[in-house]
């Protein structure tokens, strides 16, 4: 073993020897040299795999079903498991959060074959489609999982989420600009599509939920990069640039996009060093200042109404029936009876029984709470597991944060940010493969994994730790 010592831009080794921080570093073992950080091929398959979530439209038109097609994502995701899988090293133990995972994505595949057999082939083969999403998923993350980076290479990855949160941002604005997303005629159906007033769905789904949720992560790491930035003009870009990259979620119609922002900025704040929150106060104070002075209607609630849909549809909403289920009738899944518990109601195509008692399948969607939607797909294992998952991914990520490395503590910073802002708008259904969200499930899930691993120059016997929860139990 060597030690390591970082000396300027470079690594210095016990032998003198200078390794620039672009080559792969090596540990000699009892099987040989086995690499502990990734090699160009890997690193530059990490990039295009962060990249390939700020476009997530079809890459080509194989079929009507849209989404059947193939994003960059899918493409990404085939060139790693061909040239990235087959040379990972699997030596050492999988973090408890992807176990976790693991084993939520097989409930999900029992309860995807259970229901299969029962359902027309038009709806059953969707049944298996989303079966297969969640295993592609899965593999995406143990190939992220299993690659070892340098904080260096980290901190190119926390801007790449950055970058992308740009595209979708500055399309979005042009959207805006021409009155949010024009009616359009449906490949599947030939009939006219006419979107909602307003909405925008910039370079994503058909959903103005994608956008609002790209919006918010891309501001929070934004803002942790405010956060360890040095330089004065560096802190006000980035603050700059992380309430820009939140402007989309309060403009694109969705009002989980409005409360998701403003609980993920109101996170950070509660995050962020004491420098930082100073800082940061100070800024927002005078730009409110001079707004007040030259602009005082941009806080008007009436003016944010009529520029904003999401804002106005705020307006609207009844807390109440959201807070206390009302408004789900449980008697419409009578057709599943008692197999929901055990096997969910009919894996992402849950049929529900109307008045006329004809039963309706809802293809990629279900039941508007997070929480809840587990359940209705995967029965009561989904639901604990999924409890599970959640509590270890805000456990890890709060370790995460107090590393020693700084790009460790910005990217696990931004995320927690981002995460605790998704286990609120979570009761409005946002967290899975569905509501039109696209790849995001597995993008928020590659940058928690991302977040929570150490990078390398720690340790290069494990770059991973896994803290003991015991205490949390006593």
């Amino acid at each position: 073993m060597y030690e390591e010592e970082a000396v300027g831009s470079e690594v210095m080794l016990d032998n003198e020897e200078a390794v620039s921080p672009d080559s792969t570093v090596y540990d000699e073992g009892a099987g040989g040299f086995e690499p502990v950080a990734a090699t160009r091929w890997q690193f530059f398959w990490l990039c295009a795999l962060i990249l390939s979530f700020c476009y997530e439209l079809p890459v080509a038109r194989l079929t009507t079903m849209n989404r059947m097609n193939p994003r960059f994502f899918d493409i990404v995701f085939i060139i790693g498991m061909i040239t990235i899988f087959p040379n990972l090293n699997r030596t050492g133990r999988t973090p408890r959060l992807f176990r976790i995972w693991a084993w939520i994505v097989a409930v999900f595949c029992v309860c995807a074959v259970v229901w299969f057999p029962f359902f027309p082939w038009y709806y059953g083969k969707y049944v298996i489609f989303f079966a297969l999403k969640y295993v592609e998923g899965l593999l995406c993350m143990y190939m992220v999982l299993r690659i070892p980076i340098t904080s260096r290479q980290k901190k190119i990855l926390h801007y790449l989420v950055v970058v992308g949160g740009l595209v979708v941002a500055g399309y979005a604005v042009l959207e805006y600009l021409h009155g949010g997303v024009k009616p359009f005629i449906s490949a599947r159906t030939g009939e006219e599509v006419i979107p909602g007033e307003g909405q925008l769905w910039s370079t994503l789904g058909s959903s103005y939920f994608q956008v609002s949720l790209v919006s918010i992560a891309s501001s929070v790491m934004a803002l942790a990069l405010f956060q360890s930035a040095v330089l004065p003009w560096s802190k006000l870009l980035y603050l700059g640039l992380g309430i820009f990259l939140g402007w989309p979620a309060f403009f694109s119609g969705a009002r989980s996009g409005v409360v998701g922002c403003l609980a993920a900025w109101m996170a950070f704040f509660i995050l962020a060093r004491a420098s930082s929150k100073a800082i940061a106060t100070a800024i927002i104070t005078v730009a409110v200042a001079l707004i007040v002075l030259v602009s005082p209607k941009l806080f008007s609630i009436e003016y944010l109404a009529e520029k904003s849909v999401g804002i106005r549809r705020m307006r609207e909403i009844k807390l109440e029936e959201r807070l206390h289920l009302s408004w789900y009738h449980f008697e419409v899944y009578k057709w599943q009876g008692w197999l929901i518990p055990f096997v969910g109601g009919g894996f992402y195509v849950v049929p529900v029984t109307e008045s006329d008692g004809s039963l309706r399948f809802r293809v990629g969607y279900g039941i508007h709470n997070a929480y809840l939607f587990a359940i209705e797909q995967g029965g009561i294992a989904a639901f604990v597991l999924f409890i599970a998952f959640l509590y270890v991914c805000w456990k890890e990520l709060s370790y995460a944060r107090h590393s020693t490395i700084a790009a460790d503590v910005a990217f696990a910073t931004g995320m927690q940010a981002f995460f605790f802002s998704m286990l609120l708008i979570a009761f409005s259904g946002l967290f899975w493969l569905n509501d039109a969200t696209g790849n995001f499930c597995f993008q928020m899930l590659i940058l928690i994994i991302i977040a929570v691993r150490t990078s390398v120059e720690e340790t290069a016997e494990s770059y991973y730790y896994e803290p003991d929860y015991a205490d949390d139990f006593m």
